[in-house]
């Protein structure tokens, strides 16, 4: 059923180029989130937190706080500023798996079974565990949510 959803978006379903292995799929900019959301069930789920250490969260604040400053003002339009932005916390937050978890930035995903291709901002991944990551504005949430499920299936 999700391939019928995809072969459904207005430009169907589109070729990879020498990455692709022969094989076609869609971009995930094609798909929205009123096509994926009677396929996909989300269900809730909460990670434990864990406390970041007090000397770690400082260092953090002191670099956004120079980086905000030195940045010029970020937009939507302005993803490679936001990246200064973003990546320093994800560089906190997995640090605290003594090198367990790992930071891809802009990768390449293609589906398996969903045929569904696209580059993510970052791929957090720990063991079996992946987490995809898009920076989206408010006014385009739900194509983010619709790149990131699709995400999920690689």
């Amino acid at each position: 059923m999700p391939l019928q959803v995809l072969r459904r978006s207005r430009r169907g379903p589109i070729d990879n180029g020498p990455a692709a292995h022969n094989t076609s799929s869609i971009a995930f900019a094609e798909v929205t989130w009123s096509q994926v959301r009677r396929v996909f069930q989300p269900t809730p789920y909460i990670q434990p937190s864990k406390p970041l250490p007090d000397a770690q969260l400082a260092s953090l604040a002191q670099y956004l706080s120079m980086a905000l400053k030195c940045l010029e003002p970020i937009t939507h339009e302005n993803d490679a500023a936001r990246v200064h932005v973003v990546a320093p916390i994800l560089v906190c937050v997995c640090s605290l798996f003594n090198g367990d978890a790992k930071i891809q930035v802009d990768e390449y995903v293609k589906g398996v079974y969903v045929k569904a291709h696209g580059e993510l901002e970052f791929v957090l991944r720990r063991g079996d565990k992946t987490v995809c990551i898009t920076t989206v504005t408010k006014d385009n949430m739900s194509a983010g949510m619709a790149h990131v499920l699709l995400g999920c299936e690689v």
